[in-house]
């Protein structure tokens, strides 16, 4: 009778027990998805940050760029846009000023 009852409380000790590490696993578990979870969105926003990506850069080679070549490939682009409207601001100044003075 004595050591039924002593191999009930042990066994309800057990249970506990095992109750308390599946607790502990559920909580492990979150804390995992939750690091995933961030992870994942760290990874992203650092992904977001490279150069060809930060300046909006469309190109296989901006892949592989530091951000001062990318800044001098945009400032380049830049000032050859710049110097094609200017040429072609001038050349409609000039068909201008030809059709005014044939009037």
């Amino acid at each position: 009778r004595l050591l039924q009852v002593e191999v009930e409380q042990v066994a309800q000790k057990l249970a506990a027990k095992r109750q308390e590490h599946q607790s502990l696993l559920r909580e492990r578990e979150l804390a995992v998805q939750t690091h995933r979870t961030s992870s994942a969105a760290m990874e992203q926003e650092l992904q977001e940050l490279c150069p060809s990506k930060f300046y909006r850069i469309v190109g296989a080679a901006a892949n592989h760029m530091t951000e001062h070549e990318v800044l001098a490939s945009l400032k380049a682009s830049a000032a050859a846009l710049q110097s094609h409207s200017m040429g072609l601001l001038e050349a409609q100044e000039k068909a201008t000023a030809r059709r005014q003075s044939k009037l």
